[in-house]
């Protein structure tokens, strides 16, 4: 059939609905199969595919509701369409919960309208088919990245190993200019492994198999032991302080987890203003009513408000592939919103129009 003509069955026990149903759909140019009741129904859709039924609900043997289950189960994407002339909200609320595209009571006063709902309830089909063949694309793309992960950790942690023991054990008798190619190869693997460890982390984090692991914590303390380790390998380049409201500012949280966070955005507010001179960044923990806040800001590049949304999306970056001025997979950001996210809080971000960028990290504080 073409995208407007529909093959329709109508099934009702009054002659003068089936009737007037066939006149009506065969005059907007669809092919029409009338039942009398709901076994003759189910005949008709074993003998062959349609578009659309349009049933009613009180019928003898199997009524609608029952005919709805059944239909569904021999053509998971036939569109149901329910009519009864004892419409409750219960039943209605029934007839969608199995699967029912519509429900009309009876008497329609408008028939000229359900050629329209049909060519309607086909685009909801449409768009509810386009939603689900997403989602089962993310499923398997999840699948796919979380496969490969798994398989590329253990020969890439193998080959690491082996460079570090390489390092060590002939360490005294390589020149320096193999000696700066062996660290150059171990700090290739290590960020190989970063990024085996990133995709693993997030297909877990968004197939819900991570727990968390909560108890309470000085969101000031976990900011500063996140800071050192990241400042001190862009030692030279940034110059990095901590600010504090006076007081313990504290939340229940998933410490390994949370780190993780906040460490993706810390490195990314040093990662892409490295080639800027004086780059400062400030981190500051703050309580507001029952939010806790940690914030870190930099007087690096703004974030174009159109990027803003990107920026959190897997597999982006702000700046172009073929363009940008650092490497990375995009990922950062999006595992650190998750883990926000999965602690019942939110992260923001504002960007000033000429330089500075601040990351707002809220969560449900703790006394």
């Amino acid at each position: 059939m073409s995208d407007d003509k529909f093959k329709v069955l109508v099934a009702d026990d009054e002659p003068t609905i089936r009737e007037l149903m066939q006149l009506l759909l065969e005059g907007d140019g669809h092919t029409v199969r009338t039942a009398n009741d709901g076994v003759a129904a189910l005949d008709a859709l074993k003998e062959e595919l349609f578009d659309f039924l349009l049933s009613d609900v009180k019928m003898p043997q199997v009524d609608g509701l029952e005919l709805l289950r059944r239909a569904k189960a021999l053509d998971p994407d036939l569109i149901v369409i329910l009519m009864t002339g004892f419409g409750t909200i219960e039943t209605a609320v029934e007839a969608i919960k199995r699967g029912a595209a519509d429900f009309l009571t009876k008497p329609i006063r408008n028939v000229e309208q359900i050629p329209l709902i049909f060519r309607k309830a086909r685009q909801f089909q449409s768009l509810q088919n386009e939603v689900k063949a997403l989602r089962e694309l993310n499923r398997l793309q999840d699948e796919f990245l979380a496969l490969l992960s798994h398989e590329l950790r253990t020969p890439v942690t193998n080959i690491q190993g082996c460079l570090e023991a390489m390092r060590d054990i002939f360490h005294d008798e390589i020149s320096d200019d193999v000696r700066e190619l062996l660290a150059t190869a171990i700090q290739g693997t290590t960020s190989l492994t970063r990024i085996i460890e990133n995709l693993l982390l997030l297909a877990d984090l968004q197939n819900d198999r991570v727990v968390l692991d909560k108890q309470r914590a000085d969101l000031a303390q976990l900011l500063d032991d996140v800071s050192r380790e990241i400042i001190q390998s862009n030692k030279g380049k940034v110059k990095w302080s901590l600010e504090e409201d006076g007081g313990s500012v504290a939340a229940n949280v998933d410490c390994k987890l949370l780190s993780r966070a906040i460490g993706n955005v810390l490195e990314n507010a040093v990662k892409f203003n490295t080639d800027r001179e004086g780059l400062c960044v400030t981190g500051r923990v703050s309580r507001e009513d029952d939010i806790a806040r940690i914030s870190i800001s930099n007087n690096g590049r703004p974030i174009a408000e159109e990027n803003v949304d990107r920026i959190f999306r897997r597999f982006k970056q702000a700046e172009h592939y073929m363009t940008r001025s650092c490497d990375g997979m995009g990922l950062g950001l999006p595992i650190a919103r998750t883990i926000v996210e999965k602690h019942g809080g939110e992260i923001k971000v504002s960007s000033g129009e000429e330089d500075g960028v601040t990351f707002e990290i809220d969560l449900p504080a703790v006394k």
